[in-house]
């Protein structure tokens, strides 16, 4: 987010605030300082909880998240790689064949 996107943020709320206080006048500075305050807290909350997000489903890059292993590990054989041909040739190899 911009600066200029908070300026205007913190003008909204600081209007709001002076709405909500009935209007009076010479209240200019303490509304702009609350607004202020309270976008800042809500930007850090929306910070946080991105972070929170991020970490329960695993997106940070390189890490998974806390207590679960590498699902491929699980597995002994590498994935198929190359051409979709390819990798239809190694995967029917590995299936085995159906006993009737």
């Amino acid at each position: 987010m911009t600066d200029i996107d908070r300026e205007k943020r913190i003008r909204i709320r600081a209007h709001e605030i002076w709405e909500r206080g009935g209007r009076r006048e010479g209240q200019e500075d303490e509304n702009w300082d609350q607004a202020r305050r309270e976008i800042e807290v809500e930007d850090e909350d929306a910070v946080g909880l991105g972070e929170v997000v991020t970490e329960a489903i695993g997106l940070t890059v390189g890490q998974q998240p806390a207590g679960e292993e590498d699902v491929q590990s699980e597995h002994s054989q590498d994935p198929a790689e190359g051409s979709r041909a390819t990798v239809e040739k190694q995967l029917s190899r590995k299936k085995k064949p159906a006993k009737s």
